[in-house]
């Protein structure tokens, strides 16, 4: 069935309103389809917005993009999630397709390395990725020797006051077999052994 739809979505028979890329580029869709998939496309229609009366939605996405979201919304396929995983989230965050973002969430935590897993920890907390900012924290906590702040420039990168704050406590969280003893440098701070 996910075949039959994703070819509705090829020929654009019977469409009844246009989605527009950013660059320009315009597809064919149907709004039964886009607003049995996601809610915040079925709001367009379900209220007199701009989109009701013109039937045609802009959409902050390029054409790429769109196209791969519009296949997933048409098809449940995402074959293009481990090429644009970072772009696809976005979208999946902006319309609401939570399926969309687990697979997108699944194939960054699997591209995961010391160099990109501070770019996609700020990644998962600008789209509310729950699931890829857990996992990235593990991943930081696990290799926080390897990422010395003196050897990975990415800490520099970093915006959010609130995301350092975020993988501090995180890292320092205690274990349950972890017990904290005297540091032998002052008697008012505590080391972790």
């Amino acid at each position: 069935m996910g075949n039959d739809f994703e070819s509705i979505l090829d020929d654009g028979m019977f469409s009844d309103v246009v989605m527009k890329s950013v660059d320009g580029t315009e597809y064919k869709v149907h709004k039964v389809v886009l607003a049995s998939r996601s809610l915040v496309l079925k709001a367009h229609f379900a209220h007199h917005t701009t989109e009701s009366v013109t039937n045609v939605i802009e959409s902050p996405f390029e054409a790429h993009v769109l196209f791969e979201m519009l296949k997933f919304i048409y098809s449940d396929k995402a074959s293009g999630v481990h090429d644009i995983p970072e772009k696809l989230l976005a979208a999946a965050e902006f319309y609401q397709l939570s399926r969309l973002k687990t697979l997108c969430e699944d194939a960054l935590h699997k591209k995961l390395t010391i160099e990109n897993v501070l770019e996609t920890l700020e990644l998962a907390d600008l789209y509310s990725a729950k699931t890829l900012k857990q996992l990235s924290l593990e991943f930081i906590k696990y290799y926080q020797s390897e990422m010395l702040i003196t050897k990975i420039k990415a800490w520099s990168n970093i915006k959010s006051i609130d995301l350092i704050k975020t993988i501090y406590e995180y890292i320092m969280v205690d274990e349950p077999n972890v017990k904290k003893v005297q540091c032998m440098e002052s008697p008012h701070h505590t080391d972790i052994v």
